[in-house]
């Protein structure tokens, strides 16, 4: 499917101690499949050191495809996250829903470890009750990570090795280089920044950037430097927020 345009609403509010609601609409449009509209609802509750439990329900619409007629789909997703240490935690994973595309009916326990930013190991390993698997284990070196996964899905198995790393010649020296999956950079610019499309007079602006309570948010600023394709706002831990956004694909 080759996408024409993206609309997302999205509203939360944060419950205190009961968590926090959020309602999501996304419409999507495509240039060779019909529309298709979904709203989601999303409860999450953090227990603290015990864990997090998150319910999502969607609803998903797609307009009809003369000859085909219009499919309506309900999914559900229950999960309880529980941090094990820095690195590692286990989860169980309830799905289920009715109608074309939904998912089946299954339980997934999980177990992963992440791996550091410099050289360790971490894994993943996924079990469900429908019978599929997915085992994954990562070495990281100082100049190469190596990936190995096994996993079945739908009767179907599958296994890959992936070595990874580079080498880089830079003014007559030669040195080996990884990537660092999930990295981050601060940014604290001399001119204005927009901070989930909101405009402080400067970074330091009251209220303070730190002191704004977004799960997940987005600077901008005009310019080749932070080139920002898309803008969310999640719901705060406190009080109530609001987001929305519109992406057109690029014709190519």
């Amino acid at each position: 499917m080759r996408m024409r345009e993206r609309d997302l609403v999205q509203t939360g509010i944060g419950l205190g101690r009961y968590g926090s609601l959020s309602l999501a609409y996304v419409r999507e449009t495509y240039r060779d499949s019909p529309l298709q509209q979904t709203l989601g609802l999303t409860q999450t509750i953090n227990f603290g050191h015990t864990g997090t439990l998150n319910l999502t329900v969607t609803r998903t619409h797609t307009a009809a495809d003369l000859p085909t007629p219009a499919q309506n789909s309900t999914s559900a997703y229950l999960i309880f996250v529980v941090p094990l240490s820095n690195r590692r935690a286990a989860s169980l994973t309830g799905v289920g829903g009715s109608g074309a595309g939904a998912p089946s009916n299954q339980v997934i326990a999980s177990l992963t470890q992440s791996p550091p930013v410099g050289p360790g190991s971490g894994y993943r390993l996924n079990l469900s009750t429908a019978g599929n698997y997915d085992a994954d284990w990562r070495q990281q070196f100082h100049s190469a990570d190596l990936e190995l996964e096994a996993a079945r899905n739908m009767g179907l198995n599958g296994q890959s090795a992936t070595l990874s790393g580079a080498m880089t010649f830079i003014d007559g020296q030669l040195n080996t280089t990884r990537s660092v999956n999930g990295s981050f950079a601060e940014y604290a610019p001399a001119d204005p920044a927009y901070v989930g499309h909101l405009l402080p007079s400067r970074h330091n602006a009251a209220p303070p950037l730190r002191d704004r309570k977004f799960a997940d948010s987005s600077v901008e600023r005009d310019g080749f430097e932070l080139p920002v394709r898309e803008h969310r706002a999640m719901a705060p831990s406190h009080g109530f927020a609001a987001a929305s956004h519109r992406e057109a694909a690029l014709r190519g």
